[in-house]
Formats: structure tokens, C-alpha cells, sequence
């Protein structure tokens, strides 16, 4: 008894060897892989980070993306930047327009949307279209266009976190509402207050300028630049400077006076101290 199990092992072991051997030979060659493809685009994603990037792209689909040195400015990704390639790729991410919750194709979504304006804007009915901040000129002209069909809709932007304070004080001294952008790589002395550039401020992208004035060179006349910072809290910025000056949120608000003082020439009573 032992044997003949012993021989439909073996039997069916040969067996399985071939078919599988036959499979082989029968399947067509694997194609090579094409080559990969560079394009230059301008991001725009949900977070207001705005750059110049390169997406590399194998047989259409993007798989990395890539900073664009040849660009003049926002030529420098950050970690958001880098990742949003992964949401082409979440299945959990919805896959249509819904209605009620139910999928819907889009012609039936598009024809139930524009009715539905169409009705309340004969009737004069007022609309809030909330959005947050919106950086890309090919966004801003769709929703001019948008806002010009439709008169009664009030279109207000609203983000998570306000950057309103910062385009207050730059509308309030060069007369544009806008946030400025800053060469690091001009300057000699860096003087930064709570504001952590080489990580996130302002959708951060400075830390190829700030490196190119941090290493001696025939391009910066074998000079650095003097980096000091004033922070409540340890960062990237901080951890990097030459001088880090930790301060109480109170005391740096005192700190950028007496600096202000300095530069306009004009001496301010009191002290650092909180009280």
C-alpha cells in the first residue's frame, strides 16, 4: 500500500511539473516596460501649495514627482507635494458625483445641479459658495466665470488655518492683498520670529535658498549668512540657526517691537519681560 502512495505522489508531482512547463511555453513574452516620461506642471492642491514640479509618469500614469530646477520660483515640493501623487491611487476615495448619497452618472448630477440654479437664481434666491483659499489662475478664472453667470451667489473662502493677519500687514504696506515670497539665498542675516521657514511656513519650499548661503563659495564670495532665531517651541528653523533664542509667545511679541524700533530709528519704553 505504502508504494502505490508513494508512486501517485511521484505521479502527480511529474504531472503538475509538466502542465506547468507546457504554461510556460505557451504564455506570450512580457512586453519590455516603456520608457518613463517628464512633464512640467504647475500644482495647485488643497492646501495652497503652489509649485513648479516635474511628474514622472510610466505608460500614463504619474509615479513620482520631481522639483523643477529650471523654474524661477515655487520650484521646490514638500512632503504634501511629494505624496498627492497617492491619491490617483486610493481606492476609498469616491469614484463619482452622488446624490442622496446614491452614485449618479455625471450627466444626470450635471443636469440636477444646473436646474437647480437655474430655478433658485429666477427666483433670486441667495447662494454661499464656501471654498477654501484659492491659488491657481485656472481656478480662480473658472469660479470669475462662474460667479459672473450666476449673480446671486456669494462665493466666500474660509481655510483652517488663517493666513488673513499676514496679507492684512503686506496689503497694509505695499497697497496688494498677497503673501510675499522670500529669496533666502540673498540674504546675509536672518532674523526669523516664530516662523518656522525650513518646515511649513507659508507652504515652506525656502530651504534650498537658505542652504545655498549656509556652505562657503565662490558663488557667495566664500560668505554665510547669520541665521538667528526666536521661537516658543523647538523647530526645524530653530534646530538649524545659529542662534536660537527660545522666548515665551508674549516676549516675542516685545522682541519684534524693539527690533522694529531699531530699524526705523525710534527707541520704545519698557522691557522684554512679561510683566
Amino acid at each position: 500500500m505504502g508504494k502505490v502512495i508513494k508512486f501517485l505522489i511521484l505521479a502527480t508531482f511529474f504531472l503538475s511539473g509538466d502542465a506547468f512547463s507546457q504554461s510556460k511555453i505557451s504564455n506570450p513574452p512580457t512586453p519590455p516596460p516603456q520608457a518613463p516620461q517628464y512633464d512640467e506642471y504647475n500644482s495647485e492642491n488643497r492646501f495652497n501649495d503652489f509649485r513648479s514640479i516635474i511628474v514622472k509618469t510610466r505608460e500614463g500614469r504619474p509615479i513620482k514627482i520631481q522639483n523643477n530646477k529650471q523654474a524661477k520660483s515655487f520650484n521646490c515640493s514638500n512632503a504634501r507635494v511629494n505624496a498627492s501623487v497617492l491619491d490617483l491611487y486610493d481606492t476609498y476615495r469616491v469614484q463619482g458625483p452622488k446624490i442622496d448619497g446614491n452614485y449618479v452618472s455625471w450627466d444626470d448630477f450635471n443636469n440636477q445641479v444646473i436646474t437647480k440654479l437655474e430655478n433658485l437664481s429666477n427666483s433670486n434666491k441667495k447662494i454661499i459658495l464656501l471654498t477654501e483659499s484659492q491659488s491657481s489662475p485656472t481656478t480662480k478664472l473658472i469660479l470669475e466665470r462662474f460667479l459672473e453667470k450666476y449673480k446671486n451667489i456669494q462665493h466666500i473662502e474660509y481655510d483652517t488655518i488663517s493666513s488673513s493677519s499676514a496679507l492684512d500687514a503686506f496689503e497694509n504696506i505695499y497697497g496688494l492683498r498677497a503673501l510675499a515670497d522670500y529669496d533666502f539665498s540673498k540674504a546675509e542675516t536672518i532674523v526669523s520670529i516664530d516662523a518656522d521657514f525650513l518646515s511649513d511656513w507659508q507652504g515652506g519650499s525656502y530651504s534650498p535658498g537658505w542652504s545655498k548661503k549656509r556652505v562657503p563659495s565662490k558663488e557667495n564670495n566664500n560668505s554665510m549668512s547669520y541665521h538667528i532665531q526666536f521661537e516658543s517651541n523647538m523647530t526645524l528653523s530653530g534646530a538649524n540657526a545659529d542662534n536660537r533664542v527660545p522666548a515665551k509667545p508674549l516676549e516675542l511679541k516685545k522682541i519684534l517691537v524693539h527690533i522694529y524700533s531699531r530699524l526705523i530709528g525710534e527707541s520704545i519704553n519698557g522691557s522684554l519681560n512679561p510683566e
